[in-house]
């Protein structure tokens, strides 16, 4: 189940919150943008293969849980 925090985004956000991106687990998928897609996309870095990429990233999502930052 999804953290409390990210719910409450999710509720109080609006349809053009949304954004396609590869960045989170190596699939595209919709997603509420936030600083993460963005920064991430515009530094060029590459994707990597989904689990890889979904290993690679999951210190910065579990960072942004323990400090309550749905921003990531």
């Amino acid at each position: 189940m999804a953290p409390e925090m990210y719910k409450k985004r999710l509720l109080e956000s609006e349809s053009g919150d949304t954004t396609l991106t590869n960045t989170l687990t190596g699939l595209w998928a919709r997603s509420l943008a936030n600083r993460f897609t963005r920064e991430y996309t515009e530094s060029g870095a590459p994707v990597l293969p989904p689990l890889v990429q979904r290993g690679a990233v999951s210190d910065v999502f579990v960072a942004a849980l323990m400090q309550g930052d749905p921003d990531y």
